[in-house]
């Protein structure tokens, strides 16, 4: 299956568990792979056959930035389901959720949850 692929998308929401996190915000970064047909976009070269990513990237930060969650699993969740909600041409979506800012004491580079979803 075909893909298109967002990688490192940086959203400063308010999500988390601490009132510091839901408060102040911190750095969430997104990838989403989305499996489809590519097809017809591929031979047509007409920009309205395809996924519009600017739009689907404008649609994840105000879904981050408009809500407040307690969980990375619930971040991630509603991502795939917008995606597959509003998106038609996307048959799978892989979203990966990433805290880089996690209030953890101890050195790494992200925490975070990764789902599949599918039509």
């Amino acid at each position: 299956m075909d893909q298109i692929q967002i990688q490192g998308l940086r959203v400063h929401a308010r999500h988390g568990l601490t009132p510091e996190e839901k408060a102040f915000g911190q750095e969430w970064e997104v990838d989403l792979i989305m499996d489809c047909d590519l097809r017809r976009p591929g031979s047509s070269d007409h920009p309205e056959d395809t996924l519009d990513r600017r739009e689907l990237i404008e649609d994840v930060e105000a879904l981050l930035k408009e809500n407040c969650w307690n969980l990375a699993e619930t971040i991630a969740e509603e991502i795939a389901r917008m995606v597959l909600r509003e998106y038609p041409l996307v048959q799978r979506a892989e979203v990966q959720v990433k805290q880089t800012q996690c209030p953890i004491p101890a050195d790494f580079d992200f925490v975070g949850v990764r789902i599949v979803r599918e039509r």
